[in-house]
């Protein structure tokens, strides 16, 4: 059953494929602005206790893929989403974009459960991500971009 939970995490999935596509998560989530040192802004928000600390696990690779490295903090999706107002308001005082910069931490949430780190409520995502680890990095990033048809990636993946 579909939880609006499981829909966030399919948005953000889709926004961050579609960043993976682009090489770049500011092409991804439209952005005017370029968000280049998001690390900046996590340890803000670890300070101000908005984010918990610790949260913040450096530069990952979405899903294993090392040329897709970005910002990874340890905390689900929902919890980024449970705290827009205080983010929108630490936004607000730095004239920041709220929309680009939630997009942008909620694409570093996805990262790090990409990495079988974290669980997705999504079975999904969670079974997706399990299959895209059993195979070659290469195979992942063409699965990623729509290059690989499904069928391929799960003989590569030894499940046929």
């Amino acid at each position: 059953m579909l939880t609006l939970q499981k829909h966030h995490e399919h948005e953000v999935a889709e926004k961050t494929f579609a960043s993976l596509c682009q090489q770049a998560v500011y092409r991804g989530y439209a952005n005017e602005h370029i968000y280049k040192h998001i690390h900046h802004i996590i340890r803000d928000l670890i300070e101000l206790e908005i984010l918990p600390k610790g949260c913040y696990k450096g530069r990952m690779p979405l899903a294993g893929i090392k040329s897709f490295q970005r910002a990874a903090i340890s905390v689900p999706i929902a919890f980024v989403r449970s705290r827009i107002d205080e983010i929108a308001l630490y936004c607000l005082s730095k004239s920041y974009r709220i929309d680009e910069v939630m997009g942008v931490l909620l694409c570093s949430a996805f990262i790090y459960a990409s990495n079988n780190r974290g669980n997705f409520e999504s079975i999904t995502l969670n079974k997706g991500f399990a299959t895209l680890q059993a195979v070659q990095p290469s195979m992942r990033l063409a699965v990623l971009r729509g290059e690989v048809p499904s069928l391929q990636l799960f003989r590569q993946s030894h499940f046929i």
